[in-house]
């Protein structure tokens, strides 16, 4: 006997949400404010579709955007690709939004393959982007330069990817298993004017040392004019230390166009 037949298979869905689940939802909320039922998702994606800026414009005011709206439609020229423009007239930054709350509940689990595990608050993720945000700005990093974080998956390249962002910077980020060739194939590309790298790295069980390869890497790129380490484990790095350290220490964003570079 062959396998069921695809559309005997999609037949039978493998979970359903429960009716309170369905209530308490986002989209169950949103879906009610532009006036469609949430069992109608059918017609609440084909007006998106059809409707892009007034649908982006919900989005907006639904999700509490932070920063200045502007007037105008959330979408000039939608029919273009490229040339068309959405949110002409704001100014934000997304640093701001993801660190819009200043309280104890637990916003970052970092956990090395050691077993080493530590965990930063809203607060302290706050404190500690300040603090990076203020060392890049030493650095004389501001709108629209590029910063290259050559880092693994952990605490401390999140919260130097929210300085970045915070100062209205542009980041870029590659694993350290990239290797020299692979980073300067990356950042080559961008002239950064700031590397943060790692001093080393654990994986299959082993430790990978980095300051060599950084150094290397910022040799071969003209553009970098300084280089962060980051100490490879969680408690002792400068970012964790500014978490801890510095709780009066509050960052302070940039506002940029809604087309300014990002990532």
């Amino acid at each position: 006997m062959g396998r069921p037949a695809l559309s005997a298979q999609r037949a039978k869905p493998l979970w359903r949400p429960d009716e309170e689940s369905i209530r308490r939802a986002n989209l169950t909320r949103f879906a009610a404010e532009l006036g469609f039922a949430p069992t109608d998702y059918d017609a609440l994606h084909r007006w998106s579709v059809e409707n892009r800026a007034e649908f982006w414009g919900a989005v907006w005011k639904h999700c509490g955007v932070v920063g200045e709206r502007g007037d105008g439609p959330a979408l000039v020229e939608g029919e273009r690709f490229p040339g068309s423009r959405w949110f002409p007239g704001a100014k934000l930054n997304f640093a701001q939004n993801l660190l819009r709350y200043r309280d104890d509940r637990i916003a970052l689990v970092g956990m090395l393959e050691t077993g080493e595990r530590c965990t930063f608050t809203y607060a302290e993720l706050a404190t500690a982007t300040a603090a990076f945000a203020d060392k890049l700005r030493l650095l004389g990093v501001g709108p629209g330069d590029r910063v290259a974080g050559w880092l693994p998956n952990v605490p401390a390249t999140v919260v130097a990817m929210l300085a970045t962002a915070s100062i209205g910077a542009v980041w870029s980020s590659c694993s350290p298993d990239f290797g020299i060739e692979g980073a300067l194939d990356r950042f080559g590309q961008i002239a950064p004017k700031v590397l943060i790298a790692c001093d080393g790295y654990d994986y299959g069980g082993k430790h990978f040392d980095m300051a060599d390869r950084a150094e290397a890497v910022a040799a071969a790129t003209a553009s970098i004019e300084s280089v962060i380490m980051v100490a490879a484990d969680l408690e002792s790095n400068a970012v964790t230390a500014a978490a801890r350290s510095e709780p009066a220490a509050q960052p302070t964003f940039e506002r940029l166009p809604f087309s300014h570079p990002l990532y």
